[in-house]
């Protein structure tokens, strides 16, 4: 079965809700864990593939945001998960946008960047 990014979102939402906060280290005898992570790894494959395909100027970068910020999406709130996924991934992203000249995709990337720096600075 295919997955939609939304919907990958949804099954990694049911996680956060069960109380998961990072998905580093989710155990895998869980079968909603096993559901969403087979769905995420086949969804990334599939995503890949079509962005590599379309030959469209920016696809990939599109690609490597739109996974990046899954966990993001879905919830997860583990401090150290947060910092890592905004000053590292995100901003390897930012730099991949910035280097192609997408301007939109960067404004999009640096917003969730600071979108996880206000989530990083509330009290938790």
């Amino acid at each position: 079965m295919f997955y939609t990014r939304e919907q990958i979102v949804e099954l990694y939402r049911v996680l956060v809700a069960k109380g998961y906060s990072t998905p580093d280290g989710m155990p895998q005898d869980d079968p909603d864990v096993v559901k969403a992570d087979n769905a995420f790894f086949a969804w990334v494959e599939l995503s890949e593939a079509a962005a590599k395909e379309s030959g469209e100027p920016g696809a990939m970068e599109e690609h490597l945001f739109s996974v990046t910020s899954v966990y993001v999406d879905a919830g997860f709130a583990d401090r150290d998960f947060l910092d890592e996924t905004a000053n590292d991934f995100l901003a390897q992203d930012l730099d991949k946008a910035r280097e192609a000249g997408l301007s939109n995709l960067a404004a999009r990337i640096q917003a969730k960047i600071d979108e996880i720096h206000t989530r990083l600075v509330k009290p938790v």
